[in-house]
C-alpha cells in the first residue's frame, strides 16, 4: 500500500493537473459580476423567504409535521447561503 501511495505521490500533477485547472477556472468563473444573479431575484427571493418563514412560524399552535421542519430547515439554508455568503453545504450538514 505504501508503494503505491508513493507512486501516487509522485505522478499526482501528470493525473490530475487537467482537472484542477478545469476546477479552478470553473470557480473563477462563477466569482465574476456577470454570473452574480440580478438584485430583483434576491430581492423576490428573499421576500419569499421571509414570508414563508413569517407564515410558518406566527402559528405558534399548529402541529408541527416532519414535512414543515424540512420545509423550515431548507428556508433557513436558502437564507444562510445566498446572504451570508456560505457556501451550501455547510449549513445543510448542521442537520
Amino acid at each position: 500500500m505504501t508503494k503505491f501511495l508513493d507512486a501516487l505521490h509522485l505522478q499526482w500533477d501528470f493525473i490530475f493537473y487537467n482537472a484542477q485547472v478545469q476546477f479552478e477556472a470553473r470557480r473563477e468563473g462563477l466569482r465574476k459580476p456577470s454570473a452574480m444573479p440580478d438584485n430583483e431575484d434576491l430581492e423576490a427571493l428573499r421576500s419569499f423567504t421571509i414570508s414563508e418563514m413569517n407564515l410558518m412560524l406566527d402559528r405558534p399552535y399548529d402541529l408541527w409535521e416532519y414535512n414543515l421542519f424540512v420545509k423550515l430547515r431548507n428556508l433557513i439554508v436558502c437564507r444562510d447561503t445566498f446572504f451570508n455568503a456560505r457556501r451550501c453545504g455547510e449549513p445543510a450538514r448542521l442537520t
